[in-house]
């Protein structure tokens, strides 16, 4: 799955304090997701709501699982997002149908 992804990296926030402030609102990994990408000033992979609105509150440009499978089309990383989102729901991920078929749209998999 795409948590395997050789493309993929792994980098944990420098500042700790401010990993545990944002975690008063936020669940662990999505303080964890926002404080990396404003110390590297980069955006924010999180699909829940309230991270986002959190994002957009901070500056932090942001995009969510899918956003990061198109991004990984377009770069010739995978050779398509379908099978992927079609794995996304058999464990249990919801996406709208009109996401789903947006997404498969803008790959070119319709």
């Amino acid at each position: 799955m795409i948590a395997k992804a050789e493309w993929l990296r792994i980098v944990e926030a420098s500042d700790r304090d401010a990993v545990e402030q944002m975690a008063v609102s936020l669940d662990a990994g999505e303080s964890e997701v926002l404080v990396v990408a404003q110390e590297l000033e980069a955006t924010a992979a999180i699909d829940e709501r309230r991270g986002r609105n959190l994002a957009v509150s901070l500056g932090v440009p942001q995009t969510g699982t899918v956003g990061i499978l198109l991004i990984a089309k377009k770069q010739g990383l995978i050779p398509a997002i379908t099978p992927l989102l079609d794995e996304l729901g058999a464990k249990g991920v919801h996406l709208s149908s009109r996401l789903y078929e947006e997404a498969r749209r803008l790959a070119g998999e319709l």
